[in-house]
């Protein structure tokens, strides 16, 4: 999802960009959900209710960026990946990336 973000401010979408930023949040928001915090633990929650959980882990917030510059937005989402990559490593979380489809189902394949 951060690369449809990085695309549309490349592209100057700021509606684009603005709407794959708040997507990203809500997927955060999902996440964050299972952490010890347990900052959202409600069916409906505000953004107010889970940012303090999102601030603990040191990710830019780009909900305030969507009416800014798309270059700095950019900026920020490229350095939300560097941090989410590393707090997810050290969460323990592995991260299967494929560069094709292919690997992909090279990949499915072999582990059946």
């Amino acid at each position: 999802m951060i690369g449809k973000l990085l695309s549309a401010c490349e592209r100057q979408q700021p509606v684009a960009a603005s709407l794959v930023a708040w997507s990203l949040h809500s997927d955060l928001r999902r996440m964050l959900r299972g952490t010890p915090s347990n900052a959202v633990h409600m069916g409906f929650n505000l953004y107010n209710g889970f940012a303090s959980a999102y601030r603990q882990t040191d990710l830019p917030d780009l909900i305030q960026l969507t009416s800014g510059g798309l270059e700095e937005l950019a900026e920020q989402a490229r350095l939300l990946d560097e941090r989410l990559r590393q707090w997810l490593h050290e969460q323990s979380v592995s991260l299967h990336e494929f560069e094709t489809l292919d690997e992909l189902r090279r990949s499915f394949y072999n582990d059946r």
